[in-house]
C-alpha cells in the first residue's frame, strides 16, 4: 500500500485528495440511500427501507457527516410515526439530540 501511495504522489495525486474524493463519494451514497429509503417506504417495502436507512446512517457515521446521520434518524422517526409507534418515534428524535 505504501508503494501505491508513493506512486500516486509521483503521478500528482495526493493521498489527501484521494481521501477527500472518497469522503465525497460516501456522502453522495449516503444521500442516495436516504432518498431510496423514502421511496421504498412509500412503496410499502418497509424492510428494504429500513436497510437503506441503516446504510445511510453507517455511511454518515463513517464520513463524519452529521446531516446525513440526522436525516437517517428523522426518517426513523417518520417510519415510527407512520406506524403509530410513539415511543420509537421519540427514541429516534432523542437520538439526534
Amino acid at each position: 500500500m505504501f508503494k501505491d501511495v508513493l506512486g500516486k504522489r509521483e503521478e500528482g495525486e495526493s493521498p489527501c485528495r484521494r481521501a477527500r474524493e472518497h469522503r465525497e463519494l460516501l456522502v453522495d451514497a449516503g444521500w442516495l440511500f436516504l432518498l431510496n429509503a423514502c421511496v421504498q417506504y412509500d412503496r410499502g417495502q418497509r424492510e428494504t427501507a429500513n436497510l437503506s436507512k441503516a446504510a445511510a446512517l453507517r455511511i454518515g457515521n463513517e464520513a463524519g457527516h452529521g446531516e446525513i446521520m440526522a436525516w437517517a434518524w428523522e426518517i426513523e422517526a417518520w417510519f415510527a410515526l407512520a406506524q403509530s409507534h410513539w415511543q420509537d418515534m421519540l427514541d429516534a428524535v432523542c437520538a439526534v439530540m
